[in-house]
């Protein structure tokens, strides 16, 4: 099992690197409802993009449900070439950050049968790449998106001279968004407890070993940098 997955790491590294080898190669992976509503094109108007359990289902489903009118994002691949296409094309991009170890367990409550040292390589090569386009993007904290997402609206309309709606964390707009992510959990995976893509405070005490990998440490001190860099 470990083999298959860091064979599909190493698939997403290279892949990612080149947009066009990317989009060329999910033709074939990736199911045309997923291409459609997922994946990065010209009529593109938004990127939001970071590694799994990043707060990337409550940044789409808020950015969505604030907006008056259709808005077409680019969103949940959680590939680099998503980000590199759009700001190619100087597109609006928000890239989802959180502590490492917090997404790892997250990620390995939601597939328990992978090695932590794994999502950790990915964590890192994926963020050491979109670290070359900081320039060029919103860096969005899992805290601040979960505690004000219309602050990270506010920073893209300034960014990118756009004119989005911004959202209010009101108990009851949270609420609503969080209602839409257990709908979409009762759809796409049956309502497991373990794949929710919201904060579980109870689920997050699991007892996972993490590990002490020198990919864990990499990914931890990146994560540092990227923070601080951008704050």
């Amino acid at each position: 099992m470990r083999a298959n997955f860091s064979l599909k790491n190493k698939i997403k590294r290279i892949l990612g690197r080149s947009p066009a080898l990317y989009f060329a190669y999910s033709k074939i992976a990736f199911r045309r409802e997923v291409r459609e509503e997922c994946l990065f094109k010209p009529t593109t108007e938004l990127v939001i993009e970071g590694f799994p359990r990043s707060a990337n289902t409550f940044s789409v489903v808020a950015f969505r449900s604030a907006q008056n009118s259709k808005i077409e994002v680019a969103h949940h691949i959680h590939s680099e070439a998503q980000i590199l296409a759009a700001v190619k094309l100087s597109k609006p991009v928000v890239v989802l950050i959180r502590n490492p170890d917090d997404a790892v367990r997250s990620l390995m409550i939601r597939q328990s049968s992978n090695c932590p040292t794994d999502h950790f390589e990915r964590y890192f090569d994926f963020y050491n790449l979109v670290s070359s386009t900081l320039d060029d993007v919103v860096i969005a904290k899992f805290e601040n998106v979960i505690a004000d997402f219309g602050s990270i609206i506010c920073e893209v309309n300034e960014k990118f001279d756009m004119n989005y709606r911004s959202f209010i964390s009101s108990p009851e707009n949270i609420s609503r968004v969080f209602e839409e992510i257990d709908g979409i959990n009762t759809r796409v995976s049956k309502g497991l407890a373990s794949h929710v893509a919201r904060p579980d405070a109870e689920r997050m005490n699991d007892t996972i070993d993490l590990g002490d990998s020198i990919w864990r440490k990499r990914a931890n001190q990146l994560y540092v940098e990227l923070t601080e860099m951008t704050k």
